[in-house]
């Protein structure tokens, strides 16, 4: 309880513009920034990882100032949300990839990546796909499962089932 007392009182502070305390919920939220950035990093690398991360901080900041301290959704959901929101915004923005696909590449392209995240994402149910982003965003499983407004047995079945469902799409 005292942790989250902390934090609210650092969010205040840099609500009502102490930067000291504004950089240290910065820092103390540089992971997950990371994380979620890496996420959209792995689907979509036409992008600078160092792109994303930068939309990333830059709606972690905006978080802080727009968080409301008494929501009922914790900071970190309420941030990784608006970091996400805030990357995929920025990929929308951004052309489609067009580098050429020529027979003696042995790495992935972009072109290839973006076609495998459209393969995965037809396989898998929209709230499989949500769950697993989520996932990969750093939230835990009762983080999720209060996002969704589902059980946390609900989440863990969720994961599993796309689990299988990707690994028999690989081997078949």
């Amino acid at each position: 309880m005292r942790k989250m007392e902390n934090l609210n009182e650092l969010i205040l502070r840099a609500q009502n513009g102490d930067s000291e305390a504004e950089l240290q919920v910065l820092k103390s939220y540089n992971k997950l920034v990371k994380s979620i950035a890496f996420s959209y990093y792995v689907a979509c690398a036409d992008r600078d990882n160092e792109d994303l991360v930068q939309e990333g901080m830059v709606a972690l900041l905006r978080a802080i100032k727009t968080y409301n301290l008494q929501g009922e959704a914790s900071f970190e959901t309420y941030a990784s949300r608006c970091i996400h929101n805030a990357i995929i915004d920025e990929l929308r923005k951004a052309p489609e990839p067009s580098l050429p696909i020529t027979e003696d590449v042995e790495a992935p392209t972009e072109t290839m990546l973006v076609e495998l995240a459209e393969a995965i994402a037809s396989i898998l149910t929209p709230t499989e796909r949500r769950v697993l982003e989520l996932k990969l965003s750093a939230m835990s499983y009762a983080e999720i499962a209060k996002e969704l407004g589902i059980e946390k047995k609900k989440v863990d079945n969720l994961i599993m089932s796309a689990k299988k469902k990707l690994k028999e799409a690989l081997e078949g």
